[in-house]
């Protein structure tokens, strides 16, 4: 199969050379990198040109000024193949990245587009706190827990993207919201490759994280899609300066209560993300074992094996791990089932079981469930 890669870019001479490294060593190579430089004022296409010379098949687009959506249009109405890919600057494939997402395209059942995953980068406490803060939590797709539905990682027929009119070209962000919107209404035949991943880089600092986020925000009510965001922070906010109301009777020792009110607002959300929607049993193995996922240390503390107290005791050998990182564990092959009674029931509302069938061996009387480290601190 021979793919396009396309790839929008604007002043990433900071990432630029890592991820053609990248794609020129992926174990399916594409044919062609179809790259539109929307104005760079930095040593980005001085570094793509580099690339060019050395061998790489890469077709570069220059543009005084292109925003994302018009970047990825112009690089793929220039595309010579019939698949085309889509990734951006700054984000990091795995190497069998471009070869999963072809394997998948190739699937009986004539798929018209592919999705993979996506993992952000949380390196720093910072960018842990930001993933549990605003990064969308993972779904379970083909018994994996993995993030989807991003243009960061995406493959589709050409036909695809012509179809539906290719992306929003006045935006600067949300432009892929409301082109992967448009797929999903024309109604072609979508796939994913969970283990097609890329890893993306989460903003470093609070004021680049605040400035993304006004970015965000701006676009997606221009965009039209405001009540899949703003409009509930609308809410909780706007009952917030309602509450302050009582001030002018009671005098400024009521702004107190909001300020309480406030801070138990944030520490509702940063529990419900740090806790995660405790374990589930996502698939049986050869091997007669049943694996259970777990998306956080007090989820796996909190979550009873067996159905509480007959399965209770948890080796967790000082495992640290991210909220997103999901830990798989083992115990024997089904012959009863118990009730986990101990999950929260929130997280029926969020795509995941809030209750889920855990098994046990007749008789058995106590099992270790554990997680091993995996370095992330």
């Amino acid at each position: 199969m021979k793919i396009s890669v396309i790839i929008p870019v604007r002043n990433e001479e900071q990432s630029i050379g890592q991820l053609l490294i990248s794609l020129t060593n992926q174990t399916l190579k594409p044919s062609e990198i179809v790259i539109t430089d929307g104005g760079s004022t930095d040593a980005t296409p001085q570094i793509i040109s580099e690339h060019v010379e050395r061998g790489a098949p890469i077709q570069l687009i220059r543009e005084r000024a292109a925003l994302p959506g018009r970047g990825r249009n112009l690089a793929a109405a220039q595309a010579a193949n019939e698949w085309i890919a889509f990734i951006d600057a700054g984000i990091r494939p795995e190497p069998t990245w471009l070869e999963l997402l072809a394997k998948r395209a190739q699937f009986p059942g004539d798929i018209d587009v592919v999705y993979g995953s996506y993992e952000p980068v949380a390196d720093t406490f910072f960018k842990r706190c930001a993933v549990m803060a605003y990064v969308a939590p993972p779904v379970e797709i083909e018994g994996k827990l993995v993030r989807s539905r991003s243009v960061v990682s995406l493959l589709m027929k050409r036909s695809v993207w012509q179809t539906v009119g290719g992306f929003p070209e006045n935006l600067r962000s949300a432009e892929d919201l409301v082109f992967m919107n448009k797929i999903e209404q024309a109604n072609f035949r979508i796939a994913n490759a969970p283990d097609a991943l890329v890893h993306w880089q989460v903003q470093a600092t609070p004021w680049l994280t605040f400035k993304r986020f006004v970015t965000y925000a701006r676009n997606n009510m221009r965009a039209g899609l405001w009540r899949q965001w703003q409009a509930a922070i609308f809410k909780r906010y706007g009952l917030l300066l309602l509450l302050t109301l009582p001030i002018f009777r009671f005098g400024a020792e009521w702004l107190l209560v909001t300020v309480v009110l406030w801070l138990s607002m944030l520490s509702a959300r940063a529990a419900v993300a740090i806790a995660g929607c405790g374990c589930r049993a996502v698939r049986g193995d050869s091997a007669g074992r049943t694996h259970y996922m777990f998306w956080s240390p007090a989820a796996a503390l909190r979550c009873r094996i067996g159905g509480g107290s007959d399965l209770e005791t948890y080796d967790l050998r000082g495992a640290v791990f991210p909220y997103s990182q999901a830990i798989r564990t083992s115990v024997p092959a089904p012959a009863s089932v118990g009730s986990n009674r101990n999950c929260q029931p929130g997280c029926a509302r969020r795509k995941f079981p809030a209750c889920v069938p855990v098994v046990r061996q007749p008789g058995e009387a106590k099992t270790s469930v554990h997680m091993s480290r995996i370095g992330i601190r």
